[in-house]
C-alpha cells in the first residue's frame, strides 16, 4: 500500500526533492568578524598597551562596545578613542571590571581601533578578553566562546620569552622598551643609560678613579719636591 501511495503520487516526491535543493542554494550569512584584542603574546608583570580592533560586518553601525577586564589586570587607562567615540571604565571596589566605549557608530564594512594600558597579572596563561559588540538597531554579538569557537573571545598569551611590544617603560626604568628596541634592531649598539654614566661599566669607572688618584698623587709629591728643591742650598 505505501509502494502504491508514493507511486500514484510522484509529484510529491519531486517536490520534496525540489524543496531541499531550493532550501540549500539560499544564501547563507557570512559570520561576524571577531573583535581582536592586540598584542596576541605579552611578558607577565609588563605594562602592556593593547589595541582593541573591532570590525562592524553587519548592515547596521557600531554603536558600543564593552570590554570585560579580567580580575588580575591592574592599572588601567583608557586612551582617548577616536573623534565620535567616548570611553570610560567601570569600577568595582578598586579594581576596573569593565571598559566602554560609546560613539556615533561604526559603520558597515568598517572597523575602528581603540586602546588602552593595563599591568599584566604577574604569572603565565592566557588572559581572556570577552566583549560585547552593541549595533545600532539594537542587535548584540557576545565575543565570548572559547578558542575556536564563532564567537571567541580574544587571548592574550603571558610568557617570559615574549618579545615585548608597545610596552611602556615602569618607574622611569626603560628596560622593557630598551628590550623591545634592541630586539627590533639586534644589530645596532644599545644606547647608553641615563645613570650608568655615559654607557661605562662599572669596572671602567673604577679603574678611570684609581688612574685620577694616582696621577694627583704624582703630581704632589712632584710638587712638594720642587718646594723641597726650591728651599734648599744654592
Amino acid at each position: 500500500m505505501p509502494t502504491a501511495a508514493r507511486q500514484h503520487h510522484p509529484h510529491r516526491l519531486t517536490a520534496a526533492v525540489l524543496s531541499a535543493i531550493g532550501a540549500s542554494a539560499l544564501p547563507v550569512a557570512p559570520a561576524a568578524a571577531n573583535v581582536v584584542v592586540l598584542p596576541s603574546a605579552s611578558r607577565p608583570a609588563d605594562s602592556q598597551i593593547y589595541r582593541v580592533i573591532v570590525p562592524t560586518e553587519r548592515q547596521s553601525p557600531t554603536v558600543e562596545v564593552q570590554l570585560r577586564v579580567p580580575d588580575d589586570v591592574g592599572f588601567v587607562l583608557v586612551e582617548t578613542p577616536p573623534a565620535g567615540w567616548v570611553g570610560h571604565v567601570l569600577r568595582v571596589g578598586d579594581r576596573t571590571a569593565e571598559i566602554h566605549w560609546i560613539g556615533q557608530g561604526i559603520p558597515p564594512d568598517g572597523y575602528a581601533e581603540f586602546r588602552f594600558l593595563a599591568r599584566n597579572p604577574v604569572r603565565s596563561g592566557d588572559i581572556k578578553w570577552p566583549v560585547v559588540q552593541t549595533y545600532a538597531n539594537g542587535e548584540v554579538e557576545r565575543w565570548i566562546g572559547p578558542p575556536g569557537s564563532e564567537n571567541a573571545a580574544s587571548r592574550t598569551r603571558l610568557a617570559d620569552d615574549v618579545v615585548p611590544q608597545d610596552v611602556v617603560a615602569v618607574n622611569g626604568d626603560p628596560t622593557a622598551t630598551a628590550a623591545a628596541a634592541s630586539a627590533a634592531a639586534p644589530s645596532a649598539p644599545a644606547p647608553p643609560r641615563a645613570h650608568d654614566g655615559g654607557g661605562r661599566d662599572p669596572m671602567t669607572r673604577v679603574l678611570a678613579l684609581v688612574a685620577l688618584a694616582l696621577g694627583a698623587a704624582a703630581l704632589l709629591t712632584a710638587v712638594d719636591a720642587r718646594r723641597r728643591g726650591a728651599g734648599g742650598p744654592r
